[in-house]
């Protein structure tokens, strides 16, 4: 796809006769050839990097781009030598290194740096000649990538669009750099409300607009999925044998407007604050920058008591070290998005910032540079804990940690079609614009409204406690609180299964290195398990895995919704993972590895899917039992919404219940989806399970429904609220409510397998086989 823009060019015309001028003295060999043997390079998508928080932020969506089948070219400007190459190493991506960046460059500014890019750009574009150059943030590799695409006539996507100081001064180059960057960008990915508005002022189109929330989520939150890495582990531990009992204080420095008197500044404020809180720890990553490190050596020396100075953490050690801080000091962008997400008291020792949505939802404040305000806050943050509290709360003003997949989807339909196939979304009442095109005005992953304007995302943050600097064993990975990795909800109400469902639990492979928490969630008074629940608390039953089992008994009947609520009861990790199961499933001990996959990609998974019909129902067809059948399929498949067992993120499902159904009478099944779908882009797949010779073709990866979930007792609301015959009438209430847009009938593919009578596959449960499933498609 080749495009052509006409507005607002004059920003634009200025950079490039700065840039061209540079280069016209430039004496670069410039001789690469993108088309010879050693490159052999034919790409779709290329994406630009030279810093490492562009390749954090970009990864996850390269992820989806490569899952989905695209081809991708990661171009490495080396802007941040050391530090690029490390995080693309951590996330497994293989760039085509420029090497252009060299020490001496670095001191001649932005405009040597900027000049040394461009050129070499320009020839990978024109030899290469991708549909859609990918840029991000404000670097100078974003702001020169951005550039050397349009003069190629190629699409630019430009990641964290519309992020505005109005001050060019601060950030410097930066606030410059993005302003540039828009003018290009067809594809412009607005991480918040207060994002998109500035584009708009500036007279973007709103048709080149899209509300993502901030990929930096995406990647903060898949870290923390995966096992804490050793040298984390070891870090933590040297942390904890400075004071036993200290609190955590991260400190990171680097921006360009801060070096030399306002860093020394900064510096100060730290050294006063480690005077005055006697327990606390500071650690410090330094920059690569040789003027960052110039600075911190001339004024901590050799180091200070209760200071650690390091290099700068790797991009999967990060994450772990900000989870389990008590307070962050900073002058980062993305530090300050991350720390929010998990609910963390921030200080931007800044003149001013960019994301302001921090400071709005309470957990952050502008310092400034100066050492008395950062000290002095610092100090108050950690003397005062109604304080503390009050700024250690999780808010997602950026997102939920399912941005790649919103992006991924815009850029292939726009190199599908030439547009995308959904409209972005409007103006709306909180936003000002005046768009009345009525084919925009569609709902996105967060409210249309400003956070200062709709309060807190969620109703009941949980509020963090003092980090104690002590990690947890690697094996489990729990972090601070001990919070849950997986937390898992097995249904007790009209059929005696819960042993059997235990069973099923105790082999699953996703346990391995997690922290688990299963909740036996009884609903009513249909069984008699005390004495079974008691069985499966004993923790030596689960062997070698860290499982915490807890038995809630209501016997006031909460219906079909209460069970939703179970996984917010118990504290997890970031980025966790949910389940919920009726008690009518059989699963294979690979299954929750199998929704883990299919969560990661963007969906909820679910045991059995739907379609919604045009009269906003069940879509005629789709509730058959195959009796005496077997069902397997090769692929995920994705409908409308789906049941017997859900999984998704703890975050989605908070989401979800900041935006709560309209009935609670029955329909939880479509609620989940449609809420999901309407509020964050989720959507709704069932994890493959497929047949030989396909290489995933393993019966442990499946579910199916028992024999007796022929036999069905319908739940029931309090004391006598009778909703066996209300299905018809809740759905087209939620379907109504969350104003619900079925998936074209192009895209309903429920493509099963279906296998004559015969001898059925049994699940192999710890080693015994169980009665034949009945499938249900």
């Amino acid at each position: 796809m080749r495009v052509r823009h006409g507005s607002q060019v004059s920003l634009l015309a200025l950079v490039i006769l700065a840039v061209g001028t540079f280069l016209v003295n430039s004496t670069l060999r410039l001789g690469t050839d993108f088309r010879s043997s050693k490159y052999a390079l034919t790409c779709s998508v290329a994406v630009i990097v030279g810093t490492r928080p562009e390749v954090i932020k970009v990864a996850p969506v390269v992820k989806r781009l490569i899952e989905r089948g695209t081809s991708v070219c990661i171009v490495n400007t080396n802007q941040q030598h050391v530090m690029v190459t490390s995080a693309l190493k951590r996330f497994q991506l293989d760039s085509v290194d420029m090497s252009l960046i060299s020490g001496n460059i670095y001191a001649e500014g932005p405009a040597a740096i900027a000049g040394h890019i461009m050129l070499s750009l320009n020839r990978f574009m024109q030899q290469v000649s991708p549909q859609v150059v990918i840029v991000q943030g404000d670097t100078t590799t974003a702001m020169v990538g951005s550039i050397a695409a349009f003069y190629n006539n190629i699409t630019v996507a430009h990641v964290e669009a519309g992020l505005r100081t109005y001050d060019f001064q601060n950030p410097f180059p930066e606030e410059f750099h993005r302003r540039v960057v828009a003018v290009p960008s067809l594809l412009n990915f607005a991480p918040t409300p207060r994002a998109r508005r500035a584009l708009l002022a500036e007279n973007i189109p709103s048709s080149r607009i899209w509300l993502s929330g901030n990929t930096v989520v995406d990647a903060l939150f898949d870290s923390l999925s995966k096992p804490i890495p050793a040298a984390a582990t070891a870090l933590l531990q040297r942390i904890a044998g400075v004071h036993p009992k200290g609190r955590l204080v991260l400190v990171t420095m680097h921006r360009r407007e801060s070096f030399e008197a306002h860093m020394e500044d900064m510096c100060d404020g730290v050294l006063d604050l480690l005077t005055q809180v006697p327990d606390a720890v500071v650690l410090l990553p330094v920059h690569t920058n040789p003027r960052v490190q110039a600075t911190v050596k001339h004024k901590f020396g050799e180091g200070q008591k209760r200071l650690i100075i390091c290099d700068p953490l790797e991009a999967d050690i990060f994450p772990f070290i900000l989870k389990e801080a008590t307070l962050i000091l900073t002058d980062s962008g993305g530090v300050q998005e991350e720390a929010v997400s998990l609910g963390k008291a921030l200080l931007v020792m800044r003149a001013a910032t960019e994301r302001p949505e921090g400071v709005e939802v309470g957990n952050a404040v502008v310092s400034g540079r100066s050492k008395e305000k950062i000290a002095s806050l610092s100090v108050k943050i950690l003397t005062d804990k109604a304080e503390f509290d009050r700024m250690s709360q999780t808010h997602y003003p950026y997102g939920y940690g399912n941005s790649s997949v919103l992006i991924t989807d815009v850029i292939l339909s726009h190199m599908k079609n030439g547009k995308p196939t959904s409209a972005p979304m409007s103006a709306g009442p909180h936003e000002g614009g005046g768009d009345k095109d009525p084919a925009e005005k569609q709902k996105s992953w967060s409210s249309h409204q400003d956070p200062a304007q709709r309060g807190p995302l969620h109703p009941a943050p949980h509020v963090q406690s003092h980090a104690s600097l002590l990690p947890a064993p690697a094996a489990s990975r729990g972090g601070q609180g001990g919070g849950a990795d997986l937390v898992v909800v097995l249904t007790v109400f009209g059929r005696a299964t819960l042993d059997l469902q235990m069973r099923m639990l105790q082999p699953q492979t996703a346990f391995k290195g997690r922290k688990t928490h299963v909740i036996i969630f009884q609903n009513g008074k249909h069984q008699n398990i005390d004495a079974n629940a008691t069985k499966w608390e004993e923790r030596g039953i689960w062997g070698g895995s860290d499982v915490t089992v807890t038995f809630t008994h209501s016997t006031l009947e909460t219906g079909y919704y209460g069970r939703f609520l179970a996984p917010l009861i118990v504290n997890s990790q970031p980025g966790a993972y949910w389940w919920i199961f009726d008690d009518d499933v059989i699963f294979g001990n690979r299954y929750l590895e199998n929704c883990i996959r299919v969560v990661d990609s963007g969906s909820i998974a679910v045991r059995n899917g739907r379609f919604v019909g045009n009269k906003r129902e069940v879509a005629p067809g789709m509730e058959a039992w195959h009796d005496n059948y077997q069902a397997t399929w090769d692929d995920d498949i994705a409908y409308d919404f789906g049941g017997h067992i859900w999984a998704g993120r703890i975050e989605w499902l908070k989401l979800a219940w900041q935006n709560p159904p309209p009935t609670v009478a029955q329909s939880e099944d479509f609620w989940i989806s449609a809420v999901l779908k309407a509020k964050a882009n989720v959507g709704t797949k069932k994890p493959r399970c497929p047949k030989p010779p396909h290489p995933q073709a393993d019966i442990e990866n499946c579910a199916c429904s028992m024999w007796a979930a022929m036999k069905r007792k319908y739940a029931i609301m309090g004391a006598d609220v009778n909703v066996d015959n209300l299905r018809a009438s809740t759905f087209v209430t939620i379907h109504d409510y969350y104003d619900f847009r079925p998936m074209p009938g192009i895209e309903r593919k429920d493509h099963h397998d279906i296998h004559p009578p015969g001898p059925k596959q049994p699940f192999n449960l710890a080693g015994t086989f169980h009665e034949q499933c009945m499938w249900f498609t």
